[in-house]
C-alpha cells in the first residue's frame, strides 16, 4: 500500500540519488545471472578554440559492448568542417579501446539524419510526431 511511503518528483537529483536507482537496477539483473555487468564508462570530448571556449563537444557512455552518444554539438560556425566527424571518430575509438564493437545514437528529422548515415549509421526504429510533426530516429553501426 502506497500509503506508508511518499512520492517525490525531482528535476534535480542528486548524483547519489541516481546512483541508488542505477545501482539497485544494476543489482537485480546481475541477480539474474546471466547478464554480464554493465561497466558504464562516460565519455566526453570538448573542442575548445583558443581561449579555451567551447566550440563543439559529444557526451555519452560505454556499456555492455555499446557506445550510447547522448549528444554532439557544434556551433553554427563550425559545422560543416569536419568537426562533428571528427568528434564521432574519436568517440569510436575510444569505445573500441574500452572493449566496444557497437554504437548507438537517436537524432530528428530537423537536427542530424543524415550526417549519422554519413558516418554509417543506419536506422533501426522511428517514432513518428516526437516532437509533434517531426520523426526521432534511431541508429546504431558496428565500430
Amino acid at each position: 500500500m502506497m500509503s506508508d511511503f511518499e512520492l517525490e518528483i525531482s528535476e534535480t537529483p542528486s548524483q547519489d540519488e541516481i546512483n541508488v536507482i542505477d545501482n539497485g537496477l544494476e543489482n537485480h539483473y546481475l541477480a539474474l545471472g546471466n547478464i554480464e555487468p554493465r561497466n558504464q564508462r562516460n565519455i566526453t570530448i570538448f573542442l575548445r578554440d583558443e581561449d579555451g571556449t567551447i566550440v563543439a563537444g559529444l557526451s555519452g557512455s560505454t556499456y555492455w559492448g555499446w557506445l550510447h552518444i547522448d549528444s554532439l554539438w557544434v556551433s553554427e560556425t563550425l559545422r560543416g568542417r569536419g568537426y562533428g566527424k571528427r568528434l564521432m571518430e574519436v568517440a569510436e575509438r575510444q569505445a573500441i579501446a574500452r572493449g566496444c564493437c557497437q554504437a548507438l545514437v537517436d537524432t530528428h528529422s530537423f537536427q542530424a539524419l543524415g550526417f549519422y548515415e554519413k558516418l554509417g549509421y543506419r536506422a533501426f526504429g522511428v517514432l513518428d510526431d516526437f516532437p509533434t510533426g517531426y520523426k526521432r530516429y534511431f541508429l546504431c553501426k558496428t565500430i
